[in-house]
């Protein structure tokens, strides 16, 4: 069996491609290529990539794959030889227009809500507003002014709350929103929800939450890629490319979740880890790993995680989104430029520091394909990278909060607990080129401590006993679902309240330095165990003994 697979991701800024070959031995990588993305016409770009990685002619009639089992006629490159060959597969994925946007509405801001957030997030788009409980008109004004692609639309429990549901129907139906509503709400009033709506375009998908605590986005996620196909073909050329390649794109962080996915089930050891995709203009995590740990003393509040997870924060970015991540990061200003400048700085401040910053941002914004020059910039440069990576990973991750009650104290969990996570991939630009293991392990740590924030000068102790069974040393996990912390002491706040941010804690670092996580991803559903180990081999670990 020799089997050529495509695979070009069209972005916003670069096309990219590369092709592999497919035999008995697994998947190899034969030849990479990535050019600017032709934003008048997408197909352009995709074709320069398809004809310089194969050879072939783009737009020509593509012949039929060879049955399973044939032989293909192939040179020593993988490429096959002569005029009668049959064309290679071609699987792409796009975020050409940005990706896709989607606002949220649930009842419950730790349940439904919670959940149509998960969803969105998985099935590739980014949330661009929310609201919970009864919809009012300040909100409403808000995720019209958004302006999203989908307005996912969830609310009560199967046979539960029907007022709000009913009332938030109501306002959407007097709305001039003329996007897709996604209705995955109370499956009870479903048949009242369209009546209401009649008029809007509205897709339905089976309630979010049928029973309290029970997830199921499953169908949600995917009638969410489906209304993204309507939406992302209206892009010039894409429908041309669709038609070439005989398949649907697949959204970009969709198709990179279907990667990590699949590490995660078939690559043994890597059932607990973190990648962390940063780009110009958002910063995505995803997280392998069980949520909740059973830890004694600690109670899960809301939502018990999906073992896959993935948010994306469009106010983290380093180039187009770099004035938001100024904005965002000045409280952990000082702390973080200790952590990059060291103490050469002096008193940051009231050094000239934060100007420099703040005119580098400016600069970047306005050019989002600047290059820094000078060792000065480059600094800077690291500096907005560790600080959308800290407060990436932080609004990824759960909490811990104490709390007592007639029986005594117990510690509320919230989110997802990434501390047994023992693997962090760098992913995207920046993460993909430079060897940041150490300072991040740092960060995480200053997070945990609550040590990020201006003026903070240590952490509390908050000591809690037995953390159960299976107990090992803080950071490290042993066997499949062992706990956390040995000595029984977790760090919280150094201004004495007892919150503790749930981040990994001794992770290794690894880089997808040839950043083909979205174009195996492309593959995952079809050979989730080959481009699996693909994708672990090609890693780059970081340089020294840890």
């Amino acid at each position: 069996m020799r089997e050529e697979l495509v695979s070009i991701d069209i972005g916003s800024t670069y096309t990219k491609g590369v092709l592999f070959l497919r035999t008995e031995e697994g998947l190899r990588l034969v030849r990479r290529v990535i050019t600017p993305t032709t934003q008048e016409d997408l197909s352009r770009g995709f074709g320069k990539v398809y004809t310089e990685l194969t050879g072939l002619p783009y737009g020509e009639a593509r012949e039929e794959e060879p049955r399973k089992g044939e032989p293909a006629n192939t040179g020593s490159s993988g490429r096959r030889q002569g005029e009668d060959k049959a064309s290679p597969r071609v699987r792409f994925s796009s975020s050409a227009k940005g990706g896709l946007r989607i606002a949220a509405i649930g009842l419950v801001p730790d349940l439904t809500l919670q959940i149509a957030r998960l969803a969105a997030w998985s099935a590739g788009g980014k949330i661009v507003a929310d609201s919970a409980y009864k919809l009012r008109e300040d909100r409403l004004s808000e995720i019209l002014r958004a302006s999203p692609d989908i307005l996912l639309f969830t609310g009560g429990t199967d046979g539960g709350n029907e007022e709000t549901v009913l009332w938030n129907a109501k306002k959407l139906a007097a709305s001039p929103f003329r996007g897709t509503i996604l209705y995955a709400g109370n499956a009870s009033v479903r048949g009242e929800v369209l009546r209401i709506l009649e008029g809007k375009r509205v897709v339905v998908a089976p309630n979010v939450m049928p029973r309290v605590g029970e997830i199921r986005i499953e169908e949600t996620r995917a009638a969410i890629q489906r209304i993204f196909l309507d939406t992302i073909v209206e892009g010039k050329g894409l429908q041309q490319v669709r038609e070439f390649c005989g398949t649907d794109p697949v959204p970009t962080p969709a198709a990179v979740f279907d990667l990590v996915e699949a590490i995660g089930t078939h690559q043994e050891g890597w059932d607990r880890f973190c990648v962390i995709d940063l780009g110009g203009a958002t910063t995505d995590v995803y997280s392998v790993g069980e949520s909740f740990w059973g830890e004694e003393g600690v109670v899960l509040k809301g939502l018990r995680e999906p073992w896959v997870k993935r948010t994306v924060e469009g106010d983290l970015g380093i180039r187009v989104s770099a004035a938001a991540l100024w904005d965002t990061v000045k409280p952990y200003f000082p702390v973080l430029i200790r952590l990059v400048w060291g103490g050469s700085e002096g008193n940051v401040t009231s050094s000239s520091l934060p100007l420099e910053i703040h005119r580098y941002v400016e600069k970047v914004t306005q050019d989002t394909s600047y290059v820094p020059t000078s060792e000065r910039e480059k600094r800077i440069d690291r500096f907005l990278v560790l600080a959308a990576v800290a407060i990436a990973t932080l609004r990824h991750g759960g909490t811990l909060e104490e709390t007592y009650t007639p029986t005594g104290r117990i510690f509320l969990q919230s989110g997802k607990d990434l501390r047994p996570i023992n693997a962090l991939i760098g992913s995207g630009g920046y993460l993909s080129l430079f060897d940041l293991g150490e300072p991040i392990r740092e960060l995480f740590h200053l997070v945990a401590q609550g040590g990020l924030e201006a003026g903070s000068k240590g952490s509390g102790k908050i000591e809690m006993g037995s953390m159960g069974p299976g107990r090992a040393e803080a950071g490290r996990v042993e066997g499949g679902r062992g706990t956390i912390g040995e000595s029984g002491s977790l760090e919280g706040s150094s201004h004495g309240s007892a919150r503790i941010h749930l981040l990994p804690k001794n992770p290794s670092y690894f880089r997808d330095a040839s950043y083909l996580f979205p174009l195996l991803g492309n593959y995952a559903k079809e050979y989730p165990e080959e481009v699996s180990r693909l994708a672990i081999e090609t890693l780059v670990p970081e340089s020294g003994d840890r």
